[in-house]
């Protein structure tokens, strides 16, 4: 085999091998979710980035892992769990996503999105980086908008790299807006 066709199979071994703990650890993910779901709503969430912990409060974890989110400390931080130790992380490194419990529908779902909803906008003209925070703008790309960070600065992702922009080189077409406000898990055995 070539060294490409190794690392593809080592690649998928890999994302096959997460997989298999992510079901063996279904069970007790659920029995978990089952304690707190009468008294908050409960997300998981997926690693865009790897987290090394600086404290012995945070939790680190690898790009792609899946974490039970059990709250929101503030605008930039949630508490979680990973492999049975609990703290808090940078909610810019994750996605959030809400948990279904089960699939009989014994459960009436609607989710409050805690996270900003993006805005979108269309690059007007080249923006080259003076920073390594800075986003690289293309005329005529497509950018989401996270969010606005005053009348002269966004912070946004194109061609998955976040970073931040002048207002002025993009049209905006959606502005990011505040937090969603819809969600409740409810259980329709009560």
């Amino acid at each position: 085999k070539t060294s490409n066709g190794t690392n593809e199979h080592a690649e998928q071994q890999d994302w096959i091998n997460r997989h298999d703990l992510i079901d063996s650890n279904q069970q007790k993910l659920e029995q978990k979710i089952q304690t707190r779901l009468k008294s908050q709503p409960i997300f998981k969430a997926l690693a865009l980035h790897s987290f090394y912990a600086q404290t012995s409060r945070e939790l680190s974890f690898k790009k792609g892992d899946i974490l039970l989110v059990l709250r929101r400390i503030n605008d930039d931080w949630l508490e979680g769990e990973y492999q049975d130790s609990i703290g808090i992380f940078p909610l810019n490194h994750v996605e959030l996503f809400p948990i279904e419990i089960n699939k009989q529908d014994d459960y009436l779902y609607e989710y409050e999105n805690d996270y900003d909803i993006e805005g979108e906008a269309i690059v007007k003209h080249d923006f080259i980086p003076q920073q390594t925070f800075e986003l690289q703008l293309r005329k005529g790309d497509k950018v989401i908008l996270l969010r606005k960070i005053d009348n002269y600065w966004y912070e946004g992702r194109a061609n998955h790299i976040e970073g931040i922009f002048p207002a002025a080189y993009v049209e905006t077409l959606k502005e990011p807006a505040g937090k969603k406000k819809e969600i409740f898990i409810f259980d329709n055995d009560e």
